[in-house]
Formats: structure tokens, C-alpha cells, sequence
């Protein structure tokens, strides 16, 4: 039995592992969990093969399920913005969630995070899924693709949304893209807004309902109120283009120009599909750091930082010296792996350097690694000598915590 009476963590390991193969469905309830305690439970029962030999030890115990890393700092019943999903968290089924409960508890003052699985089905895939796009396949078109990128879009969100399948290929699709644009025949990498532009497109033309287009004589504006030509230049779109594209993503421009020599003005209202708008940058990251003091006696703290998105590792030594109040020159920082040293990194690196899933190590040193030319910094690893049985040779595996220490030049 594991700590705590729970299951053994073989059974663990298999019970959760068969438990997050299965599939989300329409009303089911999932939880959150924090995907850094999931990461440490992960090591603890050996979920993945090169964690197996930390399977079991005391010193990667994930202790209760916390989920502080996704919520708002001081709220237990908010959750962060912009999370991402297997990067910040995990989904797991209810069955999932009740036995790592079970098994370790929850984090005092924190509560469940239930997430009720919806159909993501908007107008457009309803209007697919029930193929209503049959009746109004425009295949005379000419500027069209005879109803055929409809079709293959079709086929891909029934695909999509079967709920047979765990991933889905969508080689038709992008087989009959490519043959309306060859410039996505290829397997290069490809414009989002380029792809997106030319399937609205596409679609609307193969599913526009106008199929003989009138001529129409566009009328100045002559100090007519706006809501009246905003109203006369949407008849006269939709008497030329009409369709489901049309009827969720179309919409009108307001255009004032005047003139610098009369101070003539020009209102008009121009039709667009889609706008092209600037993503929000986050301008900080949070990292999850240890930090390792030169008391040998002392167990290594985790702390949480708030850092640049575009810093430096200084800036990671600084931040975490106004917490734990070890002078930043002190400090030298780490991504240890698999027992040993995988980096030191130096202060003036990007922090873009250390990714989310890097275990990072700060160890405290005794002289100033700035100013001190007198000492060299050697890192020190731990390895276990013995004979295997049977054979003639001794095998040397790696184990414990590698650390630093300063010599004397």
C-alpha cells in the first residue's frame, strides 16, 4: 500500500492511466487538476518510463492534490486566465479525480474545479452536421469551387464531431484546398489568416443562395442619415452575396472621408468577412523554482515567481532574492535531470531558455560568482558503484541530488 492507505502505485498508475483514455461526451462532469502536481504524482508512481526510478520515493511524495497554480492568488474559486490546456492542467474524469483524492487528499481550503463538457456545436457546424448544406450548394458558381470545398469541409467536421475517433486526419480536406490553391498543395508551413480567408471565401461561394447576381448602382450617401445607408448598403450586399458565410460573418465598415478642398464628406459602408486584430502579449511568466541554501540540514524550498516574459536569468535571481532573501549574486541557477546537471545556466540568458516543464534548481554559494575570482564553482554528482552479477563489469548508475561546491583557486 502506498502513503496515506492508498492503492499501491502500480494499481495507481494503471487505475488513472486506463482513466484518462476515456472520452469526453456531452454532460459529463471533469475536474481540473494542477499540472505540476500532476507531473509530481507522475514521477512518484513511475507513470512514464523514465520516471520509473523515482517510483516511490519519499522525496518526490506529491503530498494533497493543489491546484494553487491555477487559481487567482488569495481566491480558491477563481481561476487564471489564458490557461492552457496539458500545459497548465489536466482534465480527469470524476472517477479519476474522487480516487486521487482518496488516495492523497485536497489542499487545505481548496475546492473541486468540475468543468461540465458541452457540445461546441455554433451555427455553422449545426448547419453541417445536419446537412443542410445540400440544400444550398451552389455548383454553378463561377466563382465557386463546385460545392466541392463545401463538401470536404462537411465530411471533416462529422469527422470531427463523431465522437469516434481520438484524432482525426484531414488529408480530403487538404486535398481539394489544394487543388483550388495550390500555394496550400505543399507541406509547408502556411498563413492561419491565409487559410481562413481563402475556406470563408470558398465556402460562401459554393453556398451562396444568389445564383443569377443583379447589376446594382451604388448611391452616394448625400447627407442621408447613417442608419439609412448603413441599411441600403446591406440590401444591396445581400442582393449579390447570401449565405451562411454571409449571415455569421459578414458585416459593414463605416468609411468617412473628406474632401481637403471643397470639406466635401463621403460616408459609405463597405462589407468585410473578418477582421484582422492584434493578439494581447503577456508581458510576465511564472516559474516554479527550488531553492537549495548552504545549510546541508536544510530541505530545499519551492518558490513561485513572477519574471519578464523577455528577461534574463538575473532578473530570475532577483525576483527570487527579495523573497527568500539569499543576496542574488549567491545564486546559480539550474535544470537538473535524470540525477544530474542537464544545465547551469548563466545570468545573462533568456529566461526564454527554460521551459515549463524543466525541474529548476537555484543553489545558494558561499562566494560572490561575480566578483569572486578566487574560487571556481565545481558541480558534484552522486553515483553508486557495484559489480552486477553474472557479468564482469561494474555499473556506476547515478542517484541523489547533484550539487555545488567552491573551490579554492
Amino acid at each position: 500500500m502506498a502513503e496515506g492507505g492508498a492503492a499501491d502505485l502500480d494499481t495507481q498508475r494503471g487505475e488513472v492511466a486506463a482513466l484518462l483514455k476515456t472520452q469526453l461526451r456531452k454532460g459529463d462532469t471533469w475536474y481540473l487538476v494542477d499540472s505540476h502536481w500532476f507531473k509530481q504524482w507522475k514521477k512518484y508512481v513511475g507513470f512514464d518510463s523514465w520516471d520509473k526510478y523515482q517510483m516511490g520515493d519519499q522525496n518526490v511524495y506529491p503530498g494533497p492534490v493543489d491546484n494553487s497554480g491555477v487559481l487567482k492568488d488569495g481566491d480558491v474559486l477563481a481561476i487564471k486566465e489564458h490557461l492552457i490546456d496539458e500545459l497548465d492542467y489536466i482534465l480527469v474524469p470524476t472517477e479519476g479525480w474522487n480516487k486521487l483524492v482518496s488516495w492523497y487528499g485536497l489542499m487545505e481550503g481548496q475546492e473541486p474545479i468540475a468543468r461540465k463538457c458541452l457540445s461546441n456545436t455554433p451555427p455553422l457546424t449545426e448547419y453541417f452536421l445536419k446537412d443542410k448544406y445540400t440544400e444550398e450548394l451552389n455548383e454553378d458558381n463561377p466563382l465557386g469551387m463546385k460545392g466541392e470545398i463545401a463538401r470536404a469541409y462537411a465530411e471533416l467536421i462529422k469527422q470531427l464531431w463523431a465522437g469516434k475517433y481520438s484524432y482525426v486526419t484531414p488529408r480530403p480536406f487538404k486535398t481539394q484546398v489544394g487543388r483550388f490553391a495550390p500555394q496550400f498543395s505543399g507541406y509547408q508551413q502556411q498563413d492561419s489568416h491565409e487559410l481562413l480567408a481563402f475556406l470563408l471565401d470558398g465556402l460562401h461561394e459554393d453556398l451562396n443562395r444568389i445564383r443569377k447576381k443583379p447589376y446594382i448602382q451604388l448611391k452616394d450617401a448625400n447627407g442621408r442619415p447613417d442608419k439609412v445607408v448603413a441599411e441600403e448598403a446591406w440590401e444591396n450586399h445581400i442582393k449579390r452575396n447570401d449565405s451562411i458565410i454571409v449571415d455569421i460573418f459578414h458585416g459593414l465598415f463605416k468609411s468617412t472621408l473628406v474632401c481637403p478642398v471643397c470639406a466635401k464628406v463621403s460616408v459609405t459602408f463597405d462589407p468585410f468577412c473578418y477582421l484582422t486584430l492584434p493578439l494581447p502579449m503577456k508581458k510576465e511568466r511564472t516559474l516554479e523554482v527550488y531553492l537549495v541554501r548552504l545549510d546541508p540540514l536544510a530541505k530545499p524550498t519551492q518558490y513561485k515567481l513572477t519574471v519578464p516574459k523577455v528577461g534574463y536569468i538575473s532578473d530570475l535571481c532577483t525576483s527570487l532574492s527579495g523573497l527568500s532573501g539569499v543576496p542574488a549574486e549567491k545564486m546559480i541557477v539550474t535544470d537538473i535531470y535524470n540525477h544530474r546537471f542537464h544545465r547551469i545556466f548563466a545570468t545573462n540568458e533568456n529566461l526564454s531558455s527554460i521551459m515549463e516543464r524543466d525541474d529548476i534548481y537555484v543553489f545558494e554559494v558561499a562566494v560572490n560568482r561575480v566578483e569572486d575570482t578566487d574560487h571556481v564553482v565545481i558541480p558534484v554528482h552522486l553515483r553508486e558503484k557495484y559489480k552486477q552479477s553474472g557479468y564482469n563489469h561494474t555499473s556506476t548508475p547515478l542517484f541523489g541530488q547533484p550539487f555545488l561546491i567552491a573551490h579554492f583557486c
